[in-house]
């Protein structure tokens, strides 16, 4: 089933012009929240960062404020998921690996997504057992 999704996306990039090696970040970003709502998961996007408010307060926002994955969400069974979208020359900061890995030692599933195979991968492991 999987590999029908990524057959899918793949031909769209061709179909609008990009190779999948030549995605942006927001690109591959979208394919694995469709590759995860195929599998019946829930990933969301998670924007972080601060902004100062007109009282001149500044105000933070993300989970967590630094460090907070690109996707999280939950897989069927309510299995949490984190995922970091890097691309090209992207590196993963120590606040993102320490979030990583604080959702791998509580049980939950996280790591780096650079391809879409990358995708594959992370999202197969989530599948439940049968």
């Amino acid at each position: 089933m999987l590999h029908c999704i990524l057959d899918a996306a793949l031909r769209w990039f061709r179909f609008v012009g990009r190779k999948s090696e030549n995605m942006t970040a927001n690109d591959l970003t979208h394919i694995v929240q469709r590759l995860a709502t195929k599998l019946g998961a829930r990933l969301f996007r998670n924007n972080s960062g601060r902004y100062r408010t007109e009282s001149g307060r500044w105000v933070q926002f993300g989970v967590p404020p630094k460090g907070g994955s690109d996707l999280i969400g939950w897989m069927p069974g309510g299995r949490f998921v984190a995922v970091e979208v890097k691309v090209g020359r992207d590196k993963l900061s120590d606040e993102q690996a320490a979030f990583l890995a604080a959702v791998t030692k509580a049980g939950g599933v996280a790591g780096v997504v650079r391809t879409v195979e990358d995708a594959e991968a992370l999202l197969s492991a989530t599948e439940p057992s049968a």
